[in-house]
């Protein structure tokens, strides 16, 4: 399936959620149609390109407020500033460790911090990793540390959560 179809229902499983919209606040989405062609890595130095999944993500809504579950999809256009804030700088240290997250562990030149539910305790999060591969991987770490082989698969996740 692909990404917009997802958001689509995405979007429209987060509005139908008047029990959460009432706890935790409506779905808030950003500016449309915004082209985002590089993205910033946790390294604070290196970008990426976007691949197509990922500029079809951005184009459908630049960020995300998700009101059935306490998790915002950034504004690209911030990174550099929530990526340098304390909290979210020593989750990036220890998530980016061999061990941690994945068995190598992150390599901050080509992972992108794209997800997060607070910015002050962080502990849900979602990264792009970028290895060669047309599309990069999503690296989903909370609960539990799930890998999806790309973004697709990320938000098929979401949607069966959700759904």
């Amino acid at each position: 399936m692909c990404v917009t179809r997802l958001l689509e229902q995405i979007e429209r499983l987060n509005r139908d959620d008047s029990e959460a919209a009432a706890e935790f606040g409506p779905l808030m989405l950003g500016p449309r149609g915004v082209e985002i062609d590089e993205l910033v890595c946790v390294d604070g130095r290196t970008t990426v390109t976007s691949s197509p999944q990922i500029r079809e993500f951005y184009a459908y809504a630049t960020w995300w407020r998700h009101c059935s579950v306490r998790l915002e999809w950034r504004d690209p256009h911030t990174t550099r500033e929530w990526n340098g804030h304390g909290p979210v700088r020593e989750m990036i240290v220890s998530d980016t460790a061999p061990g941690f997250l994945t068995p190598a562990g992150l390599t901050p030149s080509s992972t992108v911090l794209f997800a997060l539910d607070d910015q002050d305790a962080p502990f849900e999060r979602a990264y792009f990793t970028f290895d060669g591969r047309a599309e990069p991987q999503v690296v989903y770490a909370g609960s539990e540390v799930s890998v999806f082989d790309d973004l697709t698969g990320y938000l098929e996740s979401w949607r069966q959560t959700l759904g």
